[in-house]
């Protein structure tokens, strides 16, 4: 099985963070920022596991698929990862439509 770093928000494996950020940081960098992204994501996904908690005993709509929105990383990394492979191109576009959908105001 793949391990993602985040299934949700980050659905990447540490290897293609890594190669798509050797294609805007030197190769050193783009290891510690795949490591960095890696490390991180057992406490988000547990963070976002709780916080929907909270949201669906106060009855938000939704609750179960809100996504954190906790992830920082530079602007080039999903068009790099686009480029890696028609594969992780296709979760890309996932990605990009989940934090679109978040961005949109439902009572709108």
């Amino acid at each position: 099985m793949i391990e993602f770093i985040d299934p949700e928000e980050l659905p990447f494996t540490t290897d293609e963070i890594f190669r798509a950020g050797c294609a805007f940081l030197p190769e050193e960098t783009a290891r510690l920022m795949a490591d960095h992204l890696a490390g991180c994501g057992p406490d988000v996904v547990a963070d976002r596991a709780q916080r929907r908690s909270v949201w669906l005993a106060a009855g938000r709509p939704n609750a179960e698929r809100m996504p954190l929105g906790a992830w920082l990383y530079p602007v080039e990394l999903l068009p790099a990862l686009s480029a890696l492979s028609p594969n992780t191109a296709a979760r890309v576009a996932r990605l990009r439509q989940l934090l679109d959908d978040e961005d949109r105001d439902p009572a709108v």
